[in-house]
């Protein structure tokens, strides 16, 4: 039974009615935004509160500057460790911020947590990245109930199927807002998502609209193709980004920024600030970025979705956002339901393994069985045992669920709107509805490369592609009715202009003008390793991740890649495994693999 708390109409915050956070069970604040951790922040008593991610930790520091509370992450050195005992000693009550991963060495730096209340805040999170933060997941579950109280709290709390085995017994509480924030969804269906990203970014440039964009995208290369298709700078640019990795310091020129940092008329955000982080900007406007060909960018509604909608606190256009997407494009032959047969059965030869082998082998056995069994993903060890991992077979339904069935159509992806209380608006990109209209045309592929090859545009480098020169003196032609009809082939064409540049007009001609083959082609040509070239082929062939493909499937499909880049042998299905980190699928009897995840390091 779930036990709910009326919040009344002209409440604003969980803090005008709350003096504290309910004990040892889910809390479900009810809206983002509503103030659950300044609640535990403002209060009289001693917190811990654990969250995903440093961002969140250095949002709060900025906005509490009087040293009230210690943000703990990172390398503990010797010198972090004392200035910890020296808040602990000296402050009260005290209010430490800490990542999940920071909470066990926090712990153990300040020893005695008596009277400490444990707040883990965001903890859908826990689930939703287990798959490549399992580590600081199992920091948060192996130390929570040491605590007398704790508190698991998010505005989007998981579905009961999805809820952590650990948590499974917790009592739910939730707030209900008697105001109701409902938010109208314009959901853009694209066919090339870029470029009406793009079209949108120059909009804005060009202040044909008016205030701030904020793109919610969970890619950096997508972010790069952004910035150096629309001659993004610093000076109009914000990039907020994780920055755990060196590289993203700088991106294209534009640094790296913080939550707190000025706004700029355009702003692209990873997910390090799709959750928890506060936004302000009375001017902006939320774009959610879901890519179909990008698995990490697809958003699910339920979590991180309601999350994005409420991270600029104060804009004057907090009930819209818009969210453009492309459909997933995945096999017929397995459903979602068809997936969850197949992983049940798996789950039960999974604990028949376990048991067997806790039974019957010695440690020794045990021990040789764990290093060639890296594989049976969903069995873990413990304590010298074998154990099922219930979390990891309800993430591989959760994963396969967003990727193959939340973005298969718009029907599927509006139910999901509705049902977490958004009024949804249908639509198409411009740029589709210019697609579908200039597909309408009688002009081919070979006549608009004649056409772009005459107007001289484009000159040859020392190799055979082509790149484009601006200043070229096109005669009694009119350059901007020449650049409309170009943009015109390249938006019905989106490959054309990289197969000019790549390939030259002479190799698009003896391709015969194939759309398949020039895309092949530019594909190959830039890349360099072979066993690269595979994996990136097979990408473009549409072997991506969290995709089922049978045995027949992928043998074709892996036949067609190694004609391309000239491969020794014959193809196997079983090659499959020297470029992706994949799982043996039954589905309807026949026998296949669900794409993991592309390899770093391929296969001999």
């Amino acid at each position: 039974m779930i036990k709910e708390t009326l919040f009344k109409s002209g409440t604003r915050y969980l803090s005008d009615v709350l003096i504290d956070l309910p004990d040892n069970c889910i809390f479900d604040k009810g809206r983002v935004g509503g103030g659950g951790t300044t609640v535990a922040l403002r209060n009289n008593k001693d917190y811990i509160i654990a969250v995903p991610f440093v961002s969140l930790i250095e949002n709060k520091l900025s906005q509490y500057i009087d040293g009230s509370i210690c943000g703990v992450f990172g390398s503990l050195t010797p010198g972090k460790r004392k200035i910890i005992r020296r808040y602990h000693e000296s402050k009260s009550p005290r209010k430490y911020l800490v990542t999940y991963d920071s909470l066990e060495k926090l712990i153990s730096i300040i020893e005695n947590i008596d009277g400490f209340k444990l707040l883990i805040d965001e903890y859908h999170i826990l689930f939703t990245q287990y798959s490549f933060r399992e580590g600081a997941a199992n920091k948060v579950l192996n130390n929570f109930k040491k605590f007398e109280k704790y508190c698991f709290m998010s505005a989007t709390p998981l579905s009961p199927e999805f809820v952590l085995e650990e948590l499974k017994e917790l009592p739910l509480e939730k707030a209900v807002w008697e105001d109701p924030d409902p938010i109208t969804v314009n959901s853009i269906k694209c066919d090339d998502i870029l470029s009406t990203v793009r079209s949108e970014i120059n909009k804005y440039l060009n202040n044909q609209i008016t205030g701030n964009a904020y793109f919610f995208i969970n890619s950096i290369l997508f972010i790069r193709d952004l910035i150096r298709e629309n001659g993004l700078v610093s000076e109009n640019t914000r990039i907020i980004c994780s920055k755990s990795n060196r590289e993203n310091d700088v991106i294209e020129g534009i640094p790296n920024s913080d939550t707190f940092s000025r706004p700029k008329k355009i702003n692209l955000i990873t997910s390090t600030a799709f959750e928890g982080a506060d936004l302000y900007d009375e001017e902006g406007k939320t774009y959610i970025v879901s890519d179909a060909d990008r698995e990490h960018t697809l958003t699910d509604i339920s979590t991180s979705f309601v999350q994005i909608s409420g991270r600029i606190r104060n804009t004057r256009f907090h009930n819209e956002l818009t969210h453009y997407y492309t459909r997933t494009r995945y096999s017929d032959q397995i459903t979602y339901e068809d997936f969850k047969a197949s992983c049940d059965e798996e789950a039960s030869r999974a604990r028949r393994i376990v048991k067997q082998f806790n039974e019957n082998l010695d440690d020794e056995s045990r021990n040789a069985i764990e290093s060639i069994s890296s594989n049976a993903a969903m069995i873990t060890r413990e304590k010298g045992l074998f154990k099922f991992n219930v979390n990891r077979y309800n993430l591989e339904l959760y994963e396969y669920k967003i990727s193959n069935s939340l973005y298969s159509n718009q029907d599927n992806l509006h139910r999901e709107y509705l049902l977490k209380g958004f009024s949804v608006i249908k639509g198409y990109s411009n740029l589709e509805l210019q697609r579908i209209s200039i597909q309408r045309d009688a002009v081919k592929i070979e006549d608009a490369v004649e056409f772009i090859k005459g107007t001289n545009l484009y000159l040859q480098d020392t190799g055979s592609g082509y790149h484009y020169v601006p200043e070229t003196n096109l005669g009694d032609l009119d350059y901007d009715e020449v650049m409309r009809i170009i943009d015109k082939y390249f938006l019905r064409w989106p490959f054309l202009k990289e197969a000019i540049s790549f390939l030259g007009y002479s190799e698009i001609e003896r391709l015969n003008y194939n759309h398949t083959n020039i895309k092949r082609v530019i594909e190959k040509k830039r890349l360099q390793s072979k066993s690269s070239r595979v994996a990136n082929l097979l990408e473009v062939e549409g072997v991506t991740t969290n995709k089922y493909f049978t045995n027949t499937e992928l043998k074709a499909i892996l036949d067609r890649v190694y004609k391309m880049v000239d491969y020794y042998g014959s193809a196997k299905a079983t090659d499959i495994e020297k470029y992706f980190n994949v799982r043996v699928r039954e589905a309807k009897g026949v026998k296949g693999y669900l794409i993991r995840h592309k390899r770093t390091v391929f296969g001999q």
